[in-house]
């Protein structure tokens, strides 16, 4: 069997676990939440306008709650709303891309600079 047959029915398979539970129809938030995911971006149903899904074909939501899966011990906090557990913004980053940062470099930008002109 060859690596990109192997590599695409991995893919499959993670594709169908992180589907269970999920449906390609509209999701219910609560309103707390919707009303300052709203405020913050305008839209008028900001729970589904910012649902995407991966090029695996994947959904993701903007907002996950215990309900979503099966764990008790994960508390009903929002996002958004005081005391901040799960994070600061009521739609977290779900509009920005995603990012990659690397630290690279040493205690200022010359020693950096030197240190990788001396390194090529």
């Amino acid at each position: 069997m060859s690596y990109l047959r192997l590599s695409q029915r991995s893919l499959w398979k993670a594709g169908q676990v992180a589907r269970r539970g999920l449906s390609t129809k509209s999701f219910e938030f609560p309103e707390k939440w919707a009303k300052l995911a709203n405020k913050e971006t305008g839209f008028e149903d900001p729970g589904n306008q910012l649902l995407w899904n991966t090029p695996e074909g994947i959904y993701v939501k903007p907002l996950y709650l215990p309900r979503d899966i099966d764990m008790k011990e994960i508390s009903e906090d929002l996002p958004g709303v005081y005391p901040f557990t799960r994070g600061p913004y009521p739609t977290m980053y779900t509009q920005k891309p995603w990012t990659i940062r690397q630290y690279a470099g040493f205690s200022t930008a010359e020693a950096s600079n030197a240190f990788y002109k001396k390194s090529i």
